[in-house]
């Protein structure tokens, strides 16, 4: 990867940092050495890929994910978790690092299909939870909660997701 590929992904994982954990940084990227922090970040060089492609050659998410066998969800998803891992991975070059750090997990944090995601979060608000509420209470409310439109494909990638997160869920 070139000089300049590596200082837009530094760029865009800083101000992607900026906006989503509020805070404000300085940070001299000429002096970040790329390979050390994309080596703590845990970035493979697939996913790596991704990043590029999005955030250097501004292909669309959906070229991305053809280029890489992938929905263009995934792409997004791929692209904002490892920009945030490689911004803490700048701020914190002492301490492994975590993308939720001191936040508990939401449904936000689940690699979900966007119907699936949508059926959960619409089932949530429905049943006066909000959007933030733990992954833990999620999946003790779950098999309460009316998922409206929930087929078998649906509810098996569901579970899977919740078993990878470490919760049981019966729906």
């Amino acid at each position: 990867m070139d000089k300049k590929a590596e200082k837009a992904i530094l760029l865009a994982s800083i101000e992607k940092g900026k906006s989503i954990l509020n805070r404000e940084t300085d940070v001299n990227i000429d002096s970040i050495d790329f390979s050390a922090i994309i080596k703590k970040a845990g970035v493979s060089d697939r996913d790596m890929s991704i990043i590029a492609d999005v955030e250097y050659t501004h292909l669309s998410l959906r070229d991305v994910g053809r280029k890489h066998g992938i929905s263009a969800e995934r792409v997004r998803q791929i692209n904002n978790h490892y920009l945030l891992k490689i911004r803490r991975a700048i701020l914190n070059k002492d301490k492994p690092i975590s993308v939720q750090e001191d936040r508990p997990k939401t449904i936000y944090s689940v690699a979900l299909s966007t119907r699936a995601f949508n059926l959960v979060c619409h089932a949530l608000l429905d049943s006066g939870y909000s959007l933030e509420t733990p992954l833990s209470v999620i999946a003790e409310i779950l098999p309460s909660i009316k998922l409206k439109g929930l087929g078998l494909k649906t509810r098996s990638e569901l579970i899977a997701a919740f078993e990878k997160e470490g919760f049981t869920i019966n729906i």
